[in-house]
């Protein structure tokens, strides 16, 4: 089965069983957001690759969650544009998405992940699937480092209602097996 989402795990980790699952996350997400006809690339790495990359692209000595690489131009207009009155329901790209199929990549520490999981008491997968969520919503232009108090806050709520209606509830069928399962 293809998906919408290129999913490349750092040669010195083993796959995790739900990467499948993951695939068919992504591509609800992409659906979600009326963008299925897009794609990006996903990473999932140790915290000594997402150090190097953070310290590469941001100048910092340190890991952290999740990168986002988007393909749009560094002045797209959506992040400078006030939030505030900006109601975070459905894709703010959808349009200007149109012009380019690839949106992107986004890394995420699975040792971070972990540890995040771990402090939230949920599964690495489910936080996996938060960090894919806020991931894409930086590919797509949000941005909590500038005006953090106001793009922060949309931001976040935008993440949440996403992640709610891709919530346990939401049932897909499984590519590989014919049955139905949830993620």
């Amino acid at each position: 089965m293809k998906h919408n989402v290129e999913i490349t795990v750092e040669e010195s980790l083993e796959p995790p069983d739900w990467l499948s699952r993951h695939g068919i996350y992504c591509d609800a997400l992409l659906e979600l957001l009326s963008l299925e006809e897009h794609c990006f690339g996903l990473l999932l790495c140790k915290d000594s690759l997402m150090q190097s990359l953070n310290w590469y692209y941001r100048q910092l000595a340190e890991t952290t969650d999740v990168l986002s690489f988007s393909q749009f131009p560094a002045g797209y207009p959506y992040h400078r544009q006030s939030v505030s009155s900006r109601r975070p329901q459905g894709p703010p790209f959808a349009a200007a998405a149109a012009e380019w199929r690839y949106l992107g990549d986004i890394a995420i520490s699975l040792d971070q992940a972990a540890r995040q999981a771990d402090a939230q008491h949920c599964s690495i997968e489910e936080e996996v699937r938060q960090l894919s969520v806020h991931g894409m919503l930086h590919l797509l232009g949000y941005d909590h480092n500038y005006q953090p108090d106001i793009h922060t806050e949309a931001m976040l709520i935008l993440q949440e209602q996403i992640i709610v209606q891709l919530s346990p509830c939401f049932l897909l069928p499984s590519k590989l097996s014919g049955a139905s399962y949830r993620v």
